[in-house]
């Protein structure tokens, strides 16, 4: 229980504020591979998040 709530609260942060901080604070647009690797981010975030586990 406690790696889903590790997750979820890394990811959100690393995946999709960072190309919001990037685009309004800083100024820069993100191009195809910043999304792609927020994408990426959050996919592992669900994969870990969701998958079942043995028990």
């Amino acid at each position: 229980m406690v790696s889903r709530a590790v997750a979820s609260a890394a990811s959100w942060p690393v995946g999709v504020c960072s190309l919001l901080w990037g685009a309004f604070v800083d100024g820069y647009r993100p191009d195809r591979f910043d999304a792609v690797g927020a994408v990426i981010c959050l996919a592992g975030m669900a994969a870990i998040m969701y998958v079942p586990r043995g028990r």
